[in-house]
């Protein structure tokens, strides 16, 4: 399998969002930075702010006195070159709180461009919270109308409010919250961290405080929660810890502000939800990661579209969860209500577990159908919902940190002949666009198809062209080529054959393909403006010849930008999606990449085999046309068997002398042959060619030039 190294590159996207993708190298898969997982949706439940109840309070701070510290506890300082953007903000005479029209000490003049209005709910607000405002410190705006596409930059941000020491001897078990509202764009949520440190700050430990609640783009407004009590019992002397809080690495837009920071005692009973996921993603991408699972696996536990059956495709969910309580927690349980298009809601639970004090575990519900979420009723296309909680049998003494974050997904079949689907692994979703690669490149988008009882085959590939003013401007009269791939660049290894993916059309340019029956001329019609308020507009190119698809095979939708000395295609880049759901070929870097938790729109049409013309099916033989036809040199034939049989391929001219045979031996059932068949030697003409069994025999006619 191949390393994977990752490559920071900014872009501008939608909100100016930065984001990265990986290049593709030989060797093991190695993850350079903490995975993500795809979320849709902020936490879904706001609950109100609560007391800490009787829980012991070790050491606190509202920020009554801002950075001088409440009450004796001494002061806060700030670290990293730009520790001083840290600032405190809505006093109670401000009833409106934050002002982003009014310029802030250490930001000069500069107004953000994309602020997003929530400040955080803690009980104490209105005395005062810290804040950051990363994305007026990249800002070069000074007026509120000024143009955001021409007043943005994407410096990453070190940005530091560090603790005065506390002591907290003779305590084994502790529980540190604090109230935050939070955006982060780019590529790691998880530059913004939350650290402890028992030796005066010589050393940290970092926590992840962001992703577990949701992910770039959404807005969180949350009280997390972290058990430090397996550091208490391993330290001798308490006496000299801090904390810090972290904006740090490519984080480089939007905000954080913090309140009502409390260590205390543990409560009995307390549950804190961690990070969520949909279908089988939580156990399957470390091992893709490791090379422990092929990429047919992987791929196969993407969302619901990508199946030809989505009625019965099971689905899997889970969420991570702490005991952050000092007791035992029994009969806990993760439920997920998933929420169809038109509101029918439907409760799902895990199979109850006791959870020991200090212990995270992740809870599972697996092999969720369709007709389940629906209450067994009539399937609804559209976005469906899933939110999470934990429950257990004690009364949680902290119910706020009970809910992960909201996930979702979309299943439509955009038709309404159920002999047809669309498939795909994108969200209607638009974070952006990588604007620096409208040309020279590949845009691929990996699928596996599912067992099914019925055949089908590959007819169209459909993508979306993207047109928003200033920087994805994707230019009308502009051509690509659109292909199909098959197997995953992932998993290329030059020692290995078997593993090299191939082109379907233009087989002989795998990379460089511009075989005159792949072209598309891009017109108006066929470019998205998001400005305009419309849906997606899809472009659709039908393939030179259908594709039979084969379960236990990838497949890759992609399409090609021709160089053009300036930027002509411009793809929108939706977020939030597993480690490799997208793949890109940079001619100017001459090897593949992974856009990191990014994919692009780009998509299968498929149909019944028993429906296109270009497939015979008789005798339990499935025989499509060969491409190209007419055939100069070599030319591609594809058949599969309902029954395992010994075939042989015969060719016979048009006065019925057979010109070729060729024994193809035991051909299994139900896998897709494909073959090259040589024409040099036949003369220009009709002829027709033929799958030769025992007792059957499936011909088509070919031509040859």
């Amino acid at each position: 399998m191949k390393r994977l190294y990752t490559l920071t590159v900014a872009f501008a996207l939608c909100a100016f969002m930065s984001t990265s993708y990986a290049q593709v190298q030989q060797t093991q898969h190695e993850l350079m930075y903490k995975p993500s997982v795809a979320v849709e949706n902020p936490n879904k439940v706001k609950l109100p702010a609560t007391a800490k109840g009787d829980q012991e309070v070790f050491w606190s701070e509202d920020f009554s006195n801002g950075p001088d510290g409440q009450d004796d506890n001494g002061a806060w300082t700030t670290d990293g070159p730009q520790g001083d953007l840290w600032f405190l903000t809505f006093p109670a005479e401000d009833p409106n709180g934050y002002d982003e029209t009014v310029p802030v000490d250490g930001y000069g003049d500069f107004l953000p461009n994309y602020w997003g209005e929530e400040i955080v709910t803690s009980p104490t607000r209105d005395n005062g919270v810290m804040f950051i405002d990363a994305d007026r410190w990249n800002s070069t705006s000074t007026a509120p109308d000024d143009d955001p596409s021409e007043n943005t930059t994407s410096n990453p941000l070190d940005a530091k409010l560090v603790s005065p020491t506390f002591d907290l001897s003779g305590q084994d078990f502790a529980l540190v919250s604090f109230w935050q509202s939070l955006r982060l764009c780019c590529a790691n949520a998880s530059a913004v961290i939350w650290e402890f440190s028992v030796d005066n700050g010589d050393t940290w430990i970092p926590y992840d405080v962001s992703s577990q609640y949701g992910e770039v783009n959404d807005e969180i407004v949350v009280e997390a929660t972290i058990n430090i009590s397996d550091i208490l019992q391993q330290v001798d002397d308490l006496t000299q810890c801090k904390m810090r809080f972290s904006f740090t690495g490519e984080a480089t837009h939007y905000f954080w502000n913090i309140d009502d920071i409390a260590i205390t005692a543990l409560p009995d009973n307390d549950l804190a939800a961690g990070a969520t996921f949909l279908n089988s993603y939580h156990s399957l991408q470390p091992g893709f990661d490791a090379g422990t699972v092929d990429a047919v696996d992987y791929y196969d536990t993407f969302d619901m579209w990508q199946s030809p059956t989505y009625l019965t495709r099971p689905m899997n969910f889970a969420m991570e969860v702490t005991n952050a309580g000092a007791q035992t927690q029994t009969n806990v349980q993760l439920v997920v209500t998933a929420t169809s298009p038109s509101g029918i809601e439907e409760p799902f639970t895990s199979d109850p577990i006791d959870l020991e004090a200090a212990v995270t575990d992740t809870l599972t519900i697996e092999d969720v159908t369709f007709l389940d979420i629906v209450g067994g009723s009539e399937f609804e296309p559209g976005q469906y919902t899933y939110d999470f909680e934990v429950i257990q049998d004690e009364e949680d003494e902290r119910p706020n940190d009970n809910f992960g974050a909201s996930r979702s997904n979309n299943v439509n079949f955009d038709v309404e002949n159920d002999d047809f689907g669309i498939y795909w692994n994108g969200r209607e979703a638009y974070n952006g666009a990588y604007t620096t690669l409208g040309q020279d490149v590949i845009w691929s988008t990996p699928y596996t198809f599912t067992e099914t009882d019925v055949d089908y085959v590959i007819t169209h590939v459909e993508a979306v062209f993207q047109f928003n003013d200033d920087f994805a401007e994707t230019v009308a009269g502009e051509v690509v080529y659109f292909n199909v791939r098959s197997g995953s660049v992932l998993e290329e290894d030059e020692t290995m054959p078997e593993t090299i993916t191939t082109t379907f059309f233009d087989s002989e340019n795998p990379i460089d393909y511009a075989d005159q029956e792949l072209e598309f001329i891009i017109e108006e019609s066929d470019i998205w403006n998001q400005g305009n308020g419309l849906p997606y507009t899809w472009a659709s190119f039908e393939l030179p010849s259908p594709i039979l698809i084969e379960a236990g095979q990838v497949y890759q939708a992609e399409y090609r930008v021709p160089a053009a000395g300036s930027g002509i295609v411009f793809p929108p880049v939706t977020g939030s999606q597993e480690q490799y759901a997208g793949t890109l070929y940079d001619f100017e870097d001459g090897d593949w990449f992974f856009l990191g938790f990014n994919t692009i729109n780009t998509r299968f049409r498929t149909q019944l085999a028993s429906d296109v013309d270009d497939v015979t099916y008789e005798s339990g033989v499935q025989l499509l046309q060969n491409y190209p036809n007419p055939a100069v040199d070599n030319t591609r034939i594809q058949y599969r068997l309902d029954e395992t049989m010994d075939i042989t391929f015969e060719v016979y001219d048009m006065a019925g002398k057979l010109v070729h045979t060729e024994d193809m031996g035991n051909v299994p059932a139900g896998a897709v042959q494909n073959f090259e068949f040589n024409v040099s030697a036949l003369s220009s003409g009709m002829y027709t060619y033929s799958i030769v069994s025992e007792n059957t025999r499936v011909t088509r006619k070919l031509t040859v030039q």
